[in-house]
């Protein structure tokens, strides 16, 4: 019996959860997994448009250890830091984003996505593994430096972007979530984002402790 236990139930046994843990780690580190990496903001000639965006990544998977930057009062004491083995995931698809009042809930608008260096925008993406794509937040217009809006586009063009009324312009700070829906609505990112004027009229926008002019 124990010579039984030993030669033939233990091996069967250890194959068995080595094909499972081998098929769960296998999902794990495939699984797409969207995160923000980045913010960035700019101007456009034309009628005069200033705009900001969140930067979305389909990161890595990683097997190993992953630390996020350490900020005490401002000074940085290190840099985001990862080791491991990688392994490429599946795309993120069918990506799709909207923004809506932090305190009420309530939704605003969808948003719009831009790959790197294009100038054409869409409603919805597939992302790659460690690809990433430009999800278009607030814009204003040259001439209205202290109001601003969430931005849209009057097509495909990431220039063509719709003026709201003036009823759903913003004058002052207001905080805001984003929802981005994926891999066909089964796997959600939200994260907060805030537009605050300053004394002047100046306006910053802030996604997670990220932020700048715009």
């Amino acid at each position: 019996m124990v010579a039984l236990w030993t030669v033939v139930i233990i091996p069967i046994a250890t194959l068995i959860l080595s094909v499972f843990l081998g098929a769960w780690l296998n999902a794990y580190l495939t699984r797409p997994k969207l995160e923000i990496c980045g913010n960035g903001s700019g101007g456009c000639s034309g009628p005069g448009y200033y705009m900001c965006h969140a930067v979305v990544r389909n990161s890595l998977g990683l097997l190993g250890i992953s630390l996020k930057q350490t900020i005490i009062f401002g000074k940085r004491l290190h840099r985001p830091v990862e080791k491991g083995l990688t392994a490429n995931r599946n795309p993120a698809s069918k990506c799709t984003a909207r923004i809506l009042d932090k305190v009420t809930r309530e939704h605003i608008a969808h948003l719009w996505w831009r790959f790197p260096e294009s100038d054409r925008v869409q409603q919805w993406v597939d992302i790659g593994s460690n690809e990433s794509c430009d999800l278009m937040l607030f814009a204003r217009l040259d001439a209205e430096p202290s109001k601003y809006f969430i931005y849209q586009s009057k097509s495909d063009a990431l220039l063509d972007v719709g003026i709201p009324p003036e009823h759903l312009k913003y004058h002052g700070t207001r905080r805001f979530i984003v929802q981005i829906s994926y891999t066909h609505g089964r796997q959600k990112l939200e994260f907060d984002a805030a537009v605050q004027k300053h004394y002047g009229g100046r306006l910053t926008y802030i996604i997670l402790d990220r932020g700048g002019s715009f």
